[in-house]
């Protein structure tokens, strides 16, 4: 059963630069998102999204149970893969009781 969860959004000014790599983050957030809604139990997430030094970055974070473990299903797994296939970089940190938050940078021109 999916929950319904509080969302913030926090983004620097995302402009026509961002490209290909816009699309791509968006299926993070939606994968992300997805995870917070199944497995989280989480009652706020924050969605944020930057572009610094030809990199896009994209930061979603949840105040869940954590525990998230990418190398324990195919999920992260496989998210992390797609983002390496642009030259990216996924970074996941859950600590039991505290909480995911997952990042993605992808270049950009």
């Amino acid at each position: 059963m999916l929950a319904f969860v509080a969302c913030a959004l926090v983004a620097a000014l995302v402009s026509a630069a961002f490209g290909l790599a816009a699309l791509r983050l968006g299926n993070v957030v939606a994968e992300a998102m997805t995870n917070v809604a199944k497995y989280a139990h989480a009652s706020h997430a924050t969605v944020s999204v930057r572009r610094v030094n030809g990199s896009a970055t994209v930061t979603v974070a949840d105040d869940g149970i954590g525990g998230a473990d990418p190398s324990g299903g195919s999920g992260l797994r496989g998210l992390a893969d797609r983002v390496a296939a642009l030259d990216g970089h996924l970074a996941v940190e859950s600590t039991a009781g505290h909480g995911t938050r997952i990042s993605a940078e992808i270049p950009c021109a």
